[in-house]
């Protein structure tokens, strides 16, 4: 690779991790922003309104969907805010992904198990085996750009169905737009980090 493409890669990922730094920001700023008529009742209805029967919700300091716990975790620390209330819409577009057995958030598990026992593998026969570096780094990568490229998708498809609960939830048009906005910041902040890692992946190998 040239000195010029691989500036402009170096350039484009600096862009990335701005993005990124970006997105961060407003999620603070969207944290600060108390949504009035949310409360922790609320949370009970509206999984009765998705027909959601089996799955527990936990306010702790986290926003999460464990598909095997059948548990979401929404994080109220700063208490009922745009924030949290868009997370807690978008782990329950995960738990809906459960319930219609879509089999997205279980393949994103299992890429995340296989990018951490391949890993592992790889190193240990690295140091074991004198399994050349290159290689390892090689196959690493792969498992990273596989585990990221199905987050992506899994993420995707549980922000299409958070917006479809925010269109009939009560917010104002404003809120509105901000959460939507916030939906499609999830999406955007593991692109972001796939092509941070496709980008390391490049440079290192050419």
């Amino acid at each position: 690779m040239d000195q010029t493409a691989a500036m402009i890669l170096i350039i484009f990922s600096v862009l990335c991790l701005l993005l990124h730094i970006g997105l961060m920001v407003y999620w603070h700023w969207t944290n600060k922003k108390t949504v009035p008529w949310f409360g922790r009742d609320d949370i009970d209805s509206h999984l009765n309104v998705l027909e959601i029967s089996d799955v527990t919700v936990f306010l702790i300091n986290k926003n999460s969907f464990s598909p095997f716990a059948k548990r979401i975790n929404m994080d109220t620390r700063k208490g009922f805010t745009l924030y949290s209330v868009t997370s807690f819409l978008h782990e329950c577009g995960h738990a809906l992904q459960e319930k219609d057995d879509s089999g997205l958030t279980r393949i994103r598990t299992f890429t995340y198990a296989m990018q951490l026992l391949g890993t592992i593998g790889i190193l240990a026969s690295t140091i074991v085996y004198s399994y050349p570096i290159h290689n390892a780094v090689f196959f690493i990568g792969i498992l990273i750009v596989i585990h990221y490229a199905v987050t992506v998708m899994n993420e995707w498809d549980a922000n299409k169905k958070a917006r479809k609960q925010i269109s009939i939830l009560p917010f104002s048009p404003k809120e509105r737009i901000q959460c939507m906005i916030l939906t499609h910041s999830y999406t955007l902040s593991y692109m972001n980090l796939l092509t941070l890692f496709a980008i390391c992946f490049i440079l290192f190998l050419l």
